[in-house]
């Protein structure tokens, strides 16, 4: 039940002001505060809170101010209580909710609800209802937090707590939007977190609990004692690890629960959450049991040897041709077995294509002692027995009884935290193994995990789960590449349902020994691409060794053997020219390095001693323009020769007189370097206080955007309710156009709807047997198509029901009469009853009609028969009378000119016509003076008529033989006549002594007698005219009868529903035939 402005009655004490002399009598008064995603969740918690509780609820929300709120219908499906849109004095019955409306802000007063206008800035209409019932309600009071962005509802659930009342929050898990809960839960203020669901029991026992009024200093073991005992353990591990076991198998971890109580002699849950709080080892102890880490190298090596073979080599081509790398994630890889497994295969395969090609395994779990295991790279000797020798050799090195990772293969693999629940994905990914991981958790939580896994994904990128794992309702959205081990290929990219928004980390906020990445300055590099290989030998040959160093004196190119003079240093690698040589070379190739780009020109010096001190080098610096950057070539050349030609005046060098101009030249630079200091700081210092200025502003700015931003948070969750009022009556039409769609598809009455002016709407199928139309005609006048049955004038039949409003039924036919319609024109209304069009019926009724036909024919031919039966009787009563006056006459005849030839044969003919009137009189009698029906033993019956022959059967030497026969529903003394004319007529015809068989086969619903007999026979043409009255065949002018006994059999059979047949035989004789119903159906 919903209403706009009903008032309920209230019970006030004078002026209509409660008494707040005793507030325990108060009812419990619930407020509820929900914003985005609050619909669903308003409607799983009333589905779930009793109609009788006696509670009040008002439900307080961020509505948008342009638009209507649907909420009380959406509600109405989901309780029985009645709903009411809040108005300013309203008062609050119990068993009753109350929605705010747009633009208000509530509060509570003397039980009353209190609206007031929502003022320009910022609004929390929740926060400032929560206040009011805590200032009015006391411990009476219970405030709820849904689902919602912001933290709207924070601050009064503190004001609901400090007043003794029940503070219940959803758990975030279980929101459609986390924010709102999650700010009510930093708060501390909450007694119950729980699904939206479980929310309404939860209230009604902490209610109950709470006649008395309790103390508003709630302790932490106080507050347990509301939840469930397993719900304790659940918030130990969340405060301890921040890690939220709600979300998995209660059975998993009742079984890890009562594994651990065993093992530490624990014989009640109680005492064990008693051991929890006071040992940590024991809570750490049962945090890794929940944790289920198994793990090896080549798990299930058939699976890997399947992404070896089908899975790995897809990637590594697709990084080939797309000049990028491969990313991928190992989902709670415990202590990183696997991540390096799939690693090794990767790295692999990549060497063997000798493509660069770069690699990133992101190995994640929410264990931090386990993954610190894994970031070392230390493994014990039993951990890698299985592994191939060939992997064995190249990825890892002894170290006496342990194994290391190799550091090339350490560096592919990122290790880092990550809750699958909580945390968000890691993206671009080309495959994702997560195995024997979601068996763990609950579905619903196992299908949002697997829409991160989707959107993670790139298309084509692969999947690996468990065996014992599905993707559930997400398998459309990949190909199954190996059902068995469960390899699955993504197909597409398209959003999921169950990937909530929530405050979640970056996937890699935190990593553990991320491998070095080293940054190197803007270089511009020289190609060889177009060189000429002779031309490479050439320098190779000829020119000495060289290289190409840019302005920060880092190597660019080399020519020659350079690497006899340059060589790395050890530790990390380095582009820097000055680290790469040593000794008198380094201080000499250093000053002429710095002479040449002071100078920008030539410097060469001589006499430098060798590293060996064997030979003497020349030095030699050349400064090269260039568009890009200048460059400069250093060449080092032998001495063998002690004096310099010409061509190569150079200059001696002398490590001393080198030394001392060096050290003028870094002192003059030095001071140099001061005074461009000294102006810096000045410089920087002034540019300080301009930023210190500008720091202000864009403080002031950014309490702005704050406020700005909370205001566009509140206006987008009142968007967000809209739309989610919306959606759900979206859905509802949707469903119900479908209905129609169906409806009007399946129907086979041909149905077509036409707007004012006579156009198509819309029209069932069946149509097409009275217009030729088609879909694509929707829209175009039903004046312009022809039409298949009589009657000119229906348009104007239209148009006038158009006009008056009044249906109209007509009966009409096909133009080839084969078809009979009922059509009926009703007028097509609106939802405000106004006249839009007209819906025309065309109802087939030919079978109806036809129906109609054969009852009246049926009637007729019953009123016939009856005729005739009266006829017959009246005729056989009433020529009673005449036969006994003829008989006199006969007989005084025969008195008065004695026995003649002529008296004898008119007594004869009177006695006949006598027996025909006696028989015609009789067969009228079968259905008017017959017996009742019941079960009859045919075989008693058989018996007994062949006991009434036995002096014939005896005298001819008959021979009468009987199979078993059935017991008959049927009127005893007729079936007795049927039998009897039947042996009657086989002892009767027969030239050789008689014979007769009498047999029965059932049938699903009758029985089929057959009386077989050898005498003379009966030609086939014949076969239906010896059941007619008083036909006889003359064929054996010896045998007496009248030709009605066969008639009667017929007229017994039409009476019990049976019939009665002949067929000849094929050899001599003919066969009765008598099918007989099981049951009487008259």
């Amino acid at each position: 039940m919903t209403s706009d402005s009903h008032v309920p009655g209230t019970d006030e004490g004078p002026n209509g002001v409660h008494s707040s002399a005793d507030k325990s009598e108060l009812p419990v008064l619930v407020g509820i505060g929900a914003s985005a995603g609050g619909l669903e969740a308003l409607e799983h918690f009333f589905d779930h809170m009793p109609t009788d509780t006696g509670l009040s609820f008002v439900v307080i929300q961020h509505l948008s101010p342009d638009f209507k709120s649907l909420m009380n219908e959406l509600l109405a499906r989901h309780t029985q209580m009645k709903i009411y849109r809040a108005e300013d004095g309203m008062a609050i019955e119990p068993n009753c909710i109350y929605l705010i409306t747009p633009k208000i802000m509530l509060s509570v007063e003397n039980r009353k609800l209190v609206v007031t206008e929502q003022s320009q800035g910022l609004n929390l209409p929740i926060d400032a209802f929560f206040s009011s019932l805590a200032a009015q309600q006391d411990y009476r009071s219970v405030a709820v937090v849904l689902s919602g962005t912001g933290s709207d509802g924070s601050r009064g659930v503190v004001d609901i707590r400090d007043a003794g009342g029940v503070v219940a929050i959803q758990a975030a898990e279980s929101a459609g939007f986390d924010g709102m809960p999650r700010s009510a839960l930093r708060t501390g203020a909450a007694h119950i977190v729980a699904p939206a669901w479980e929310l309404p029991q939860e209230i009604l026992r902490a209610v109950e609990n709470s006649d008395a009024e309790p103390d508003t200093d709630i302790s932490v073991r106080e507050t347990e004692a509301i939840s469930h005992p397993m719900d304790v353990i659940v918030r130990l591990f969340l405060e301890r690890y921040d890690i939220d076991f709600s979300q998995y198998r209660d059975c998993t971890i009742q079984r890890r629960i009562e594994r651990r109580m065993q093992l530490v002699r624990k014989h009640s849950l109680g005492d064990y959450i008693e051991l929890l709080h006071e040992d940590e080892s024991e809570l750490e102890q049962l945090y890794r049991d929940l944790l289920v880490e198994v793990t090896q190298f080549f798990r299930d090596l058939q699976a890997f040897k399947r992404l070896e073979q089908d899975v790995i080599p897809d990637l590594v081509r697709r990084a080939i041709a797309e000049r990028d790398d491969i990313r991928v994630w190992v989902a709670g890889c415990a202590t990183g077995e696997e991540a390096y497994s799939i690693a090794m295969l990767i790295d692999k395969q990549v060497r063997e294509s000798e493509a660069p090609v770069s690699i990133k395994v992101f190995a994640t779990d929410v264990h931090q002692n386990s993954l610190e295991a894994a970031s070392t790279g230390v493994f014990q000797a039993d951990s890698i027995q299985h592994l191939p020798e060939p992997l064995r050799k190249r990825y890892f090195t002894q170290h006496g009884s342990l194994f290391r990772i190799s550091s090339e293969l350490r560096k592919l693999v990122i290790f880092a935290p990550h809750n699958l629940i909580s945390d968000p994905p890691f993206t671009r990914l080309d495959f994702i193994s997560c195995r024997n991981v979601l068996i763990y958790l609950k579905p619903e939580m196992q299908r949002r995990v697997l829409s991160l896994f989707h959107f993670g994904l790139r298309v084509g990128g692969y999947l690996l789960l468990g065996s014992c794992e599905s993707l559930g309702d997400l398998a459309r959205e990949f190909n199954v590449v190996d059902q068995h081990w469960r390899v699955f290929k993504k197909l597409r990219n398209v959003r999921l349902g169950g990937i909530a928004p929530s405050t979640m980390r970056a996937p890699l906020s935190s990593t553990l020994l991320p491998p070095v990445q080293p940054t190197l300055a803007p270089t511009r590099r020289f190609s060889r691409e177009n060189r000429n290989p002779l031309f490479d030998s050439l320098i190779h040959r000829l020119v000495p060794p060289s290289v190409v160093v840019n302005e920060q004196l880092e190597i660019l190119y080399t020519f020659g053997d350079a690497g006899k003079y340059f060589v790395q240093p050890e530790g990390r690698s380095t582009l820097e020219v000055l680290r790469m040589v040593h000794g008198d070379l380094r201080m000499a190739l250093s000053a002429a390095l710095h002479r040449a780009n002071r100078e920008d020109t030539r410097v060469a010096l001589q006499g430098i001693r060798s590293a060996d001190g064997n030979t003497l080098l020349t030095v030699t610096v050349d400064p090269i323009k260039q568009q890009s950057e200048p460059v400069m070539l250093v060449t080092i050349k032998e001495e063998p020769d002690p004096r310099p030609t010409a061509a190569e005046a150079a200059e001696q060098f002398g490590a001393v007189e080198e030394g001392r101009a060096r050290i003028v030249d870094l002192e003059r630079e030095l001071e140099f370097k001061t005074e461009s200091l000294q102006t810096t700081v000045e410089e920087l210092e002034s540019s300080n206080e301009e930023l210190q200025s500008t720091n202000e502003e864009l403080v002031a700015s950014n309490e702005e955007l704050q406020s700005t931003n909370e205001e566009l948070h509140s206006v987008n969750e009142e968007l967000y309710t809209v739309n989610a009022e919306h959606q759900r009556k979206i859905d509802e039409l949707t469903v119900l156009t479908a209905d129609m769609d169906n409806l009007i598809r399946s129907t086979e009455i041909a149905t077509i709807f036409l707007d004012r002016q006579l156009q198509i709407r819309r029209f069932t199928p069946a149509i097409t047997q009275a217009f030729n139309i088609i879909e694509q005609d929707i829209g175009r006048s039903i004046e312009q198509f022809a039409y298949h049955f009589e009657g000119p004038g229906w348009i104007d039949e239209v148009k006038a029901v158009i006009e008056s409003g009044i249906s109209v039924q007509t009966e009409l036919h096909s133009q080839d009469g084969s078809t009979t319609y009922l059509k009926q024109v009703s007028p097509f209304r609106t939802l405000e009853g106004e006249i839009d069009g007209v819906v025309i019926t065309f109802t087939d009724v030919t079978a109806v009609t036809r129906a109609a036909d054969l009852e009246k024919r049926g009637e007729h031919l019953e009123r016939v028969n009856h005729d005739l039966q009266d006829f017959e009787y009246a005729v056989s009563k009433d020529m009673k009378a005449p036969m006994r006056h003829l008989r006199k006459v006969v007989a005084e005849l025969s008195e008065q000119q004695g026995n003649s030839d002529a008296t004898e044969r008119m007594r004869d003919s009177v006695a006949d016509l006598d027996r025909m009137f006696s028989e015609l009189l009789k067969f009228s009698r079968v259905n008017t003076q017959g017996e009742a029906k019941i079960l009859v033993s045919l075989d008693e019956i058989v018996d007994k008529v062949v006991d009434g022959f036995q002096a014939t059967i005896l005298a001819k030497n008959a021979t009468i033989d009987a199979s078993p026969l059935p017991k008959l529903v049927a009127d005893p003394e007729q079936l007795m006549m049927v039998v009897w004319h039947l042996v009657d007529n086989a002892l009767k015809y027969a030239d050789a002594p008689p014979k007769l068989e009498i047999s029965a086969v059932e049938g699903d619903s009758d029985w089929v007698m057959a009386f077989r007999d050898y005498g003379i026979g009966i030609e086939p043409e014949h076969l239906e005219e010896i059941f007619v009255m008083f036909r006889r065949l003359d064929r054996r002018q010896d045998v007496s009868g009248q030709g009605s006994g066969l008639a009667f059999c017929r007229r017994i059979a039409e009476r019990h529903q049976a019939k009665i047949w002949a067929e000849a035989n094929d050899d001599v004789g003919t066969t009765f035939y008598l099918r007989w119903p099981k049951h009487d159906s008259a």
